[in-house]
């Protein structure tokens, strides 16, 4: 693990992981560099942790929440080959930089598309306090080691896999707190995931962002009173 110059209030990192470098920063209150609070975990397709920016800095601005993101293989400045990977191989991902960096503090995650399935996995494996999922996507647990490469989009295409996700039961014990927060006109997932999760989860509150499809954090990039809407979201759900 290396640390590279940075400015502001921003660290760069790269941790190893196989025979990759995952790169991501933390964002910092200046001076005061601790264990972050939150783990952003970004989609798929062509996402990256850098949508999370402005959302990460009105945080830290308005709360003093630190964050830590990165870019998982095949997004990004980790780059690489993403038909290589997996949902499961996303999870040791976000698990290495988990072990690097979170050691004080209970762990809240913020995770977006694909990478809510991801979150919901990890509350398996840590102490996990608190989800914020945005535009959350399950799938199918069969699907969970199969590489991107090898038939992964068909057999989530396949009418209602999702509703034999593990994600249920995973849910049901969990007793931290989560937080959807949803696209009006979401035309990916179906609005049928978002009343499940709200059903297995103990504790559980719901944002619906007017106006926006699947391409939230693009939508609330370019829209103040919606990235204010969902930073506030997310500070209550964190407090």
């Amino acid at each position: 693990m290396s640390f590279m110059n940075s400015n502001r209030d921003l660290k760069i990192f790269a941790v190893e992981f196989l025979e990759t470098n995952l790169k991501g920063d933390i964002l910092f209150k200046k001076g005061i560099e601790k264990s972050p609070d939150v783990l952003f975990l970004h989609g798929a397709g062509q996402s990256e942790r850098k949508r999370f920016l402005l959302l990460r800095n009105m945080l830290l601005k308005n709360t003093e929440l630190s964050s830590c993101s990165f870019d998982f293989i095949g997004h990004g400045e980790t780059g690489g080959q993403l038909k290589s990977s997996s949902l499961q191989e996303r999870t040791e991902q976000a698990s290495t930089v988990i072990d690097v960096f979170f050691k004080e503090n209970p762990l809240s995650i913020v995770a977006a598309s694909m990478s809510a399935y991801t979150a919901i996995k990890l509350t398996e494996r840590y102490k996990v306090d608190n989800l914020v999922l945005i535009v959350p996507a399950v799938y199918w647990n069969t699907v969970y080691p199969v590489k991107f490469c090898d038939g992964f989009s068909d057999m989530i295409r396949t009418p209602y896999s999702w509703k034999k996700t593990d994600a249920w039961s995973i849910l049901d014990k969990f007793h931290g707190k989560v937080c959807v927060i949803s696209a009006e006109n979401d035309q990916v997932i179906p609005v049928e995931i978002i009343s499940e999760i709200y059903a297995h989860a103990k504790q559980c509150s719901h944002l619906i962002i007017k106006d926006s499809g699947h391409q939230l954090l693009a939508f609330i990039n370019n829209s103040p009173e919606a990235l204010n809407k969902v930073s506030a979201a997310i500070a209550a759900t964190l407090s």
